[in-house]
């Protein structure tokens, strides 16, 4: 599952390239929320370094994500040729299905701190 925090530019891991049919691919990703059924759909560039081992694609989670609502998402991840085309009809076929959860922030680690008072008796 991928995790995706507000105000940050995440590193989104994903193996489409295994199950990619054509030349020169380009991604489609479309996200629709669980509850409402809202989608958002943008075309990422996969910067791996090992696309055969891997794919890395870097999501800018306020500028798609903006109107979107926390929460769980699926994800869809499509191939094709065009660098404009945002409608899955069009493309040349699904290589990805995954889960996204959208968090509006980051948990603060609490810290614990006790004062734990030892007694010591003599022998």
């Amino acid at each position: 599952m991928i995790v995706l925090y507000r105000g940050e530019v995440a590193k989104v891991v994903v193996t489409v390239t295994e199950k990619t049919s054509i030349a020169d691919a380009q991604y489609l990703f479309l996200f629709t929320n669980d509850l409402t059924g809202m989608s958002v759909a943008f075309i990422a560039a996969n910067v791996s370094a090992y696309p055969i081992r891997y794919d890395e694609f870097l999501i800018d989670v306020d500028a798609y994500f903006s109107a979107g609502k926390d929460g769980f998402y699926t994800y869809r991840i499509f191939q094709q040729s065009s660098i404009v085309n945002l409608e899955p009809e069009a493309t040349a076929g699904l290589v990805e299905v995954g889960k996204m959860k959208l968090v509006s922030e980051k948990g603060a680690i609490k810290e614990y701190n006790h004062n734990s008072q030892y007694k010591a008796y003599g022998q």
